[in-house]
């Protein structure tokens, strides 16, 4: 798309040919970028859909935790494994 010398030309604009002087109108809060991300922070609601993502999300990290904790639990007092290891273990099991 060509761009005349009184057309607007906005951030994250690419020129491929050619050269250009500009004027900026506006900079940091004053953006179109800023007060779009101004709306989308203003929306507080969460959906249904980001609600039972959240929630699963909950669970599986809940989950996750028992069972590390289950296992550091066993290989300490049942198998009496050295403590270092374990930890070690515990944390590959939690990333």
């Amino acid at each position: 798309m060509e761009k005349g010398e009184s057309d607007n030309v906005y951030s994250g604009t690419t020129v491929k040919q050619g050269e250009a002087k500009a004027v900026v109108f506006a900079t940091g809060k004053n953006t179109r970028f800023a007060r779009t991300v101004e709306l989308v922070a203003g929306a507080e609601e969460k959906s249904h859909f980001q609600r039972a993502v959240l929630r699963i999300g909950y669970f599986l990290m809940a989950s996750s935790g028992v069972l590390v904790v289950t296992i550091v639990l066993f290989s300490i007092l049942l198998r009496e494994d050295p403590v270092i290891d374990v930890i070690i273990f515990a944390l590959g099991l939690t990333l």
